[in-house]
């Protein structure tokens, strides 16, 4: 099961990557991961999976 997921938003036509650590958008240098196209949601959880990049978030 992956950590991330996307989701499209409610208002409006762009995507969040949530981390389900959290069950909140996934941030990464204090910006949540939001607005964003599903091509770039995608590239964010691909990028977040193989570790490349890290969220905020701490795992207790």
């Amino acid at each position: 099961m992956s950590r991330f997921e996307k989701r499209r938003n409610i208002h409006d036509e762009f995507w969040t990557v949530i981390d389900s650590v959290t069950a909140s958008p996934a941030t990464v240098d204090e910006l949540p991961m939001d607005a964003l196209t599903e091509d770039e949601a995608d590239e964010m959880i691909v990028l977040l999976e193989a570790h490349h990049i890290q969220t905020d978030a701490r795992p207790t």
